[in-house]
């Protein structure tokens, strides 16, 4: 021997998201483990204004994921509109408010429903009427 000393150690990373966790084992490989997610429907009617183009699965899932996210903050969608020609971009209309709020399909569920939250609570704090909140982009609102 040599006098150096050899360390061999394991390393177990988990990761959460939406494929389930990751392992990484010493040699550096991955092997993933599947979660079986709840399949179901979005509780709220999705509008679509695009002629009747199916609505796809990602929209769906975001409205589900929308739907937990916002009962968490304490509102309930009353419906979603997809508008005529806007593809990346769904309108969320909330029990007992008058204004709609427009969301980035490109952005996370839980990302949006705490900016609605937030922008709920930023309205009726200065008793704001507005027509609609655009929250498409990160860390920035909009209203009219």
């Amino acid at each position: 021997m040599n006098g150096g000393r050899i360390f061999v150690g394991l390393m177990v990373v988990g990761v959460v998201g939406y494929g389930g966790w990751w392992v990484v084992d010493f040699a550096g490989s991955f092997s993933g483990v599947e979660e079986e997610l709840e399949v179901r429907e979005p509780a709220v009617v999705i509008v679509d204004e695009n002629a009747g183009n199916a609505v796809s699965e990602r929209v769906k899932e975001l409205v589900m994921r929308l739907e937990d996210d916002l009962a968490y903050e304490g509102y309930e969608i009353s419906r979603v509109v997809m508008p005529f020609a806007r593809t990346r971009q769904i309108d969320v209309y909330l029990d007992g408010r008058g204004e709609y709020y427009k969301v980035s399909v490109d952005r996370g569920a839980a990302e949006s429903a705490e900016d609605i939250g937030r922008m709920v609570r930023y309205l009726d704090e200065r008793e704001l009427s507005v027509q609609y909140v655009d929250i498409r982009v990160t860390r920035k609102a909009f209203y009219k």
